[in-house]
């Protein structure tokens, strides 16, 4: 059985806020309402234009952990996000999105301390679909349903992908990556980058940044754990714990 692996709290999130209603009371007063019946119907008609899409295929909504690993290897992690207020009763309305689902026979769940992020990448077998729109799952290898296409991204394209983060940091996630190293920064059209055919080599070049900044090889090697999303073989599910990111050494 093949499976869309539907990140459910990008879609939750993005359904939710395009749900967002003002109500103006009179006198200065104004309040903002969430119709969660309206999000609802959003996620409906979206999960079932995937299912007409991908015909003889099943729905997966993952769910990430409130807990995760990574506040352990960088305290700041997401921190940015404590008083970004959600959509008015977000709580309540993925709750009902798990409910529906089950309630349709689909598939719903998740493993305790890592992101929905992490779930995608460590369930994902060869011949499922990676349902999100979040930039962060170009770093895993395999096939992506983004904004209505159907892409395969190669085990090397999501390393360089993963590289790349690592530098870049991440503003949103609350982790600065290499002072300096923007997304359009030279480095990533210089020789050195381009010519790389090994992640030791892709793996050289960060640290070289990262040294050259003033940082040493612990400091640039929390930041790659920070960017890695899982893939099949970092979880190991007896313990119910991540295999944390490691240089390459061949």
């Amino acid at each position: 059985m093949s499976y869309l692996l539907y990140d459910l709290e990008f879609y939750a999130y993005r359904f939710a806020s395009g749900a967002l209603v003002d109500l103006d009371w009179g006198d200065g007063d104004w309040t903002v309402v969430c119709r969660h019946q309206d999000a609802l119907v959003s996620f409906l008609d979206h999960a079932q234009d995937l299912l007409n899409e991908f015909e003889g295929f099943d729905l997966f909504l993952v769910r990430g952990d409130r807990r995760n690993y990574r506040y352990d290897i960088w305290p700041a992690y997401k921190a940015n996000r404590k008083d970004r207020r959600r959509p008015p009763g977000y709580g309540a309305f993925l709750k009902s999105l798990s409910e529906v689902s089950k309630s349709r026979g689909w598939l719903t769940g998740g493993f305790k301390n890592v992101e929905g992020d992490d779930v995608l990448g460590i369930i994902a077998e060869p011949d499922d679909v990676i349902v999100s729109g979040d930039k962060d799952m170009l770093t895993l290898p395999g096939k992506h349903w983004r904004d209505g296409e159907l892409i395969e991204v190669s085990r090397w394209d999501a390393d360089v992908a993963f590289y790349k983060q690592t530098l870049v940091g991440d503003t949103s996630d609350n982790y600065p990556g290499c002072p300096g190293i923007g997304d359009k920064n030279k480095l990533f059209k210089s020789k050195e980058w381009l010519s790389s055919t090994t992640e030791k080599e892709l793996w050289a070049c960060v640290l070289g940044q990262y040294l050259k900044a003033g940082f040493d090889e612990s400091y640039a090697i929390t930041q790659a754990r920070c960017a890695r999303i899982l893939r099949r073989d970092e979880f190991d599910h007896s313990l119910g714990t991540p295999h944390l990111w490691e240089p390459p050494v061949t």
